[in-house]
């Protein structure tokens, strides 16, 4: 077992062969009524993060999936799929200590996977780019970072430096194809559909209860809780251990 960085505790390689001992999915408490994700494109998404409990709406079904996602919610939904727990010492001008994205906004800095600006802002409330939210999943998945596609989205290689690497990962590894017109878009603000299924798709399997699971994963998978056994499981992606295993 390889240790990658202190918030993603371990990840076994691809094609792993998991003999017992370290998942049935968790069913949360899933949403009541119709939702306004019905019919959209990421309603598969939504529904089954809405049943594990890790994506929240606005009450009433409400999720409006084609809303942007602001840099406080991103994070929060981040930090219930690793269900991180340490929290940072960082003091930001415009994150008080009894706001509402505080804890969240201390997890992700202590996580690593965020940064404040210059001007000791974090900004919680303005919409993440498509590009921000790339280097954060990146750094958070360490995709391979070898891995070259300048060529398959036409505004790759015009990107800054900061997200040209990630972008380029994420684009090779099939976990974004970009718009119809062959372009990312890097500067166009994430929806809260688009982010979900990015992380849907990074993710793959999601333990979050104890217990002992033997079903193949087709992709990744993330072990957030403790207790939890993979029985004689193929994983055929990667398997992250996160810091709520204790």
């Amino acid at each position: 077992m390889k240790k990658w960085n202190k918030y993603l505790a371990a990840v076994l390689s691809v094609g792993l062969l998991v003999p017992a001992q370290m998942v049935s999915a968790a069913a949360g408490a899933g949403s009541s009524g119709p939702a306004d994700y019905r019919g959209h494109w990421a309603e598969q998404d939504f529904q089954a993060w809405a049943d594990k409990g890790l994506i929240q709406g606005y009450g009433g079904g409400i999720y409006r999936p084609d809303q942007s996602i602001s840099r406080g919610e991103w994070m929060a939904l981040i930090n219930r799929v690793f269900n991180f727990e340490t929290l940072s010492g960082t003091q930001f001008t415009d994150v008080p200590a009894n706001g509402k994205y505080y804890p969240d906004v201390q997890k992700a800095v202590a996580a690593g996977y965020i940064q404040g600006y210059s001007d000791g802002t974090l900004r919680p409330e303005q919409p993440i780019t498509r590009q921000e939210a790339a280097v954060m999943v990146n750094r958070l998945f360490q995709l391979d970072p070898s891995a070259e596609s300048s060529n398959k989205l036409k505004d790759v290689a015009g990107l800054p430096d900061w997200s040209r690497e990630a972008v380029s990962a994420l684009t090779t590894n099939n976990f974004v194809s970009g718009y119809d017109d062959g372009t990312f878009k890097p500067a166009k603000q994430i929806t809260r559909a688009e982010a979900l299924r990015l992380l849907s798709r990074l993710s793959g399997e999601i333990l979050q209860q104890a217990g002992t699971y033997s079903k193949a994963a087709t992709g990744n998978v993330i072990i957030n809780r403790e207790n939890v056994v993979l029985e004689n499981t193929r994983i055929a992606g990667n398997l992250y251990l996160t810091e709520g295993i204790g």
